[in-house]
């Protein structure tokens, strides 16, 4: 990594084999000129750019948001789960995700009062998720995006919703300062729709945002 950053893309850094503050500083540098975020750490995608010479910076926000969410994924800061409680049908949150970052429309599942078809994630969504971690600080667990069983009308089939099972390591159980400051953090973020422990009895165990 650190011979392509120096050799490659002309970055001031000797090859030592050891990540110290040098290598995070170009690391971020070059996350910052692919459009990828910065977040100082190696993922898949920022490991891809490297070796592919890839770029994201198309003005797709919303492609280079769930790009960074990756990122955060990979390095733990968030949590994208990888089924949907309990199925492995491809509308998981992390499949959602990254479909939308390559591009793709998002998957609904097929069972319950789900649709079965495919929809393009909301930008607001992509980027509100984005900032929650970003400008907030928050590290959560998504449960349910465009996946999963929810209402017949719900937002979450128009790509615009997303459900928190966890936030900053404390599962939602019941109304908390936590999970209101959580949901006033979506609203502040331009969320349309936001449920949960303190507000609806439905949502005692999720924080639900929809843009």
């Amino acid at each position: 990594m650190q011979y392509l950053l120096r050799n490659r893309y002309g970055a001031s850094l000797d090859v030592t084999g050891q990540f110290g503050p040098t290598t995070e500083d170009r690391v971020l540098a070059f996350q910052k000129s692919v459009c990828l975020g910065e977040t100082g750490v190696v993922g898949r995608y920022t490991w891809n750019a490297l070796v592919a010479r890839r770029s994201f910076c198309t003005g797709n926000t919303q492609g280079g948001a769930a790009q960074r969410l990756l990122d955060h994924n990979t390095a733990g800061r968030i949590e994208l789960w990888n089924q949907t409680f309990g199925k492995f049908d491809g509308a998981d949150p992390l499949s959602n995700i990254r479909d939308t970052a390559a591009g793709k429309a998002a998957k609904t599942s097929c069972y319950g009062t789900a649709p079965c078809t495919t929809v393009r994630l909301a930008t607001g969504l992509v980027n509100g998720m984005a900032a929650l971690r970003e400008q907030y600080g928050y590290s959560y667990f998504v449960t349910a995006i465009s996946g999963a069983s929810h209402s017949a009308t719900s937002y979450h089939y128009a790509g615009r919703a997303v459900d928190f099972g966890t936030i900053n390591g404390v599962v939602v159980s019941g109304d908390s300062t936590l999970s209101r400051n959580f949901m006033q953090a979506c609203r502040n973020l331009g969320a349309i729709e936001v449920l949960g422990p303190s507000n609806d009895p439905n949502h005692q165990d999720h924080v639900h945002c929809a843009w």
